[in-house]
Parts: C-alpha cells; structure tokens; sequence
C-alpha cells in the first residue's frame, strides 16, 4: 500500500517536532495497566493507518470532531509523555484538519522549550487568543522533563496525552497524568514515531 505523501503543514512556534501522528486516537485505556483518563465521547477512536493523504485527513476530521464533542474547550494542552518527544507535528496536522471545517483558524501556541521564567507570560499569552475567541492548540514540552509546562497545562481549559506508539512504558504517562490532574484530560492521542521536521 502507498505510503502518503508528507502534507506541508503551517509553521508555528519554535522546535523541531520529534513526532508525526500516525494517527491518533482520542481514547481511553481499556488495559488496566494504562493510565486512566476519561473517555472521549464514548471511547470513539481515531485511528489512522496512514494508507492514503486522503484517509488520514479523514481520520484526523473525525479526531477533531471526538475532541470537540468531548466537553467544550477553547484551549487544549497536547502534552507529550516520552522525554525528547514533541506534539508539534501533531498540533499542525490536527489545526490543519481542523481549519477545514471552521471559518476561523485554530491556533497554535508553541511553547515548547519554555523556561520557569516565561510561564507567565505564555499564560497571559493564551489567555489573550482566548478572550478574542480563538481556538488555541497548545504545544508543550513533556512535563516529567520540563516542570514548568505543569502549570501552562493546567492554564488550558482541556489537555490530551500524547503516546508514542510502541516506544514507551505506561509509567511516563501514569506521572504526566498525575502531574497535570487526571480530570483536565480528554482522552489520548497515539503518535507514530517519525523523522524530526
């Protein structure tokens, strides 16, 4: 089966993206040894095989849809569990798919990188694109690695666990749950391992 094409996304923030999703699933753990998060409209899945450009538009259309239907929102942290690993691809392809159902864009704030020093300022920045009525993806660092993401996470309204598939233990993603607070998560998103950006 042909691989798909690499879509040109739109650039935002800083940071080389570590990740591309494969696919993502908003979902909770059905394994006891998962984290538990709470399920997303029903544990309905996303999941993208990454067969063709046009299904995995499709996939991340429907992903959209599942994060949207999951309780309002306006601001969601993509909040990566493995160190190193990034949810910047990820934010730009779900924005891009995102944006061709609404008539406003959805946002991306990178805050990848972010130093205790400048939380405030990116809070206030978030809050901002909120108060004009933006829709904001919010990309962070993962918090076992950077501790000030925490409180940037726990700024946004929702947040989802990003996983890479097969390259992780259910431990970084137990800690990252209990670290922002299980009840601000709507489920998660399974990222394939993938070429830096």
């Amino acid at each position: 089966m042909a691989k798909p094409k690499k879509s040109e996304a739109p650039a935002a923030g800083k940071g080389a993206a570590e990740e591309k999703p494969a696919a993502a699933a908003a979902k909770s753990g059905g394994d006891s040894s998962a984290p538990e998060t709470p399920a997303a409209a029903g544990d309905a899945k996303s999941e993208a095989k990454a067969a063709s450009s046009p299904q995995k538009s499709q996939e991340l259309l429907a992903l959209w849809t599942v994060l949207t239907r999951t309780r309002p929102w306006r601001s969601l942290a993509l909040c990566p569990v493995e160190k190193g690993s990034s949810a910047l691809n990820t934010a730009k392809a779900i924005t891009e798919a995102a944006n061709q159902m609404r008539s406003t864009p959805v946002q991306i704030l990178n805050a990848e990188g972010v130093e205790p020093r400048e939380v405030e300022q990116r809070i206030r920045e978030l809050r901002n694109l909120v108060e004009r009525n933006e829709i904001v993806m919010l990309v962070l660092d993962p918090v076992i690695s950077n501790p000030a993401a925490i409180p940037l996470a726990a700024a946004a309204d929702a947040a989802v666990l990003c996983v890479p598939l097969m390259r992780t233990g259910f431990a970084p993603a137990r800690k990252t749950v209990e670290l922002v607070g299980k009840d601000r998560f709507l489920g998660t998103i399974t990222l394939k391992a993938g070429n830096t950006a």
